[in-house]
C-alpha cells in the first residue's frame, strides 16, 4: 500500500482556521508521521486519494513531567516522563521529589484550568501538564 503524507502547519492568524499544506512523503513507511501535524492519505490503485489521517487528531495524549530550557513553546524538551492523570496525592509527591515551590492547591489549580504548571528548579525548567503526541506542556 503506498500512502501521500502532507504536513500541515496551522495557520494562526483570526481569519483561518486550516492549514498550510506540504506534501512531504510517498511511500508505504507511515508510523512517523501518524500524529499531529501530518494528514495521510491512501493512494488507491486507479490513483485516487482517500484521507485516512486528519492533521489536527492526536493518536496519543496523557500526562507528563518534561524538562526544558525555558519556557517558550518553540522549545521542544530534552526529557520527559510520562505517566497516568495524577491524583491529588500524585501531585504531592511528584512536588516534594522534583522540588515545586508553589502549593499543592496551586499546582491542582494551574492542572485542572490550564492543563500544565511549570517552575525554574535547579536552573532547569520543569513542567508537568497534558501531552498530545509531540505535544508538550510549556508551563509558561
Amino acid at each position: 500500500m503506498k500512502y501521500l503524507v502532507v504536513k500541515c502547519d496551522e495557520l494562526a492568524d483570526q481569519w483561518e482556521c486550516d492549514a498550510d499544506r506540504t506534501p512531504i512523503y510517498v511511500g508505504d513507511n507511515i508510523k512517523k508521521y501518524n500524529r499531529r501535524g501530518y494528514e495521510i492519505y491512501e493512494i488507491r490503485a486507479d490513483g485516487s486519494l482517500e484521507r485516512i489521517r486528519k492533521y489536527d487528531e492526536d493518536t496519543r495524549e496523557g500526562w507528563c513531567i518534561c524538562w526544558r530550557k525555558d519556557d517558550k513553546e518553540d522549545t521542544d524538551p530534552y526529557k520527559v516522563i510520562e505517566f497516568e492523570k495524577p491524583s491529588k496525592a500524585d501531585i504531592k509527591k511528584i512536588k516534594k521529589f522534583y522540588g515545586f515551590e508553589e502549593s499543592v492547591e496551586d499546582i491542582i489549580l494551574n492542572l485542572d484550568h490550564c492543563k500544565e504548571h511549570g517552575e525554574m528548579i535547579n536552573n532547569e525548567w520543569v513542567v508537568i501538564g497534558e501531552f498530545y503526541d509531540n505535544h508538550y506542556p510549556t508551563g509558561g
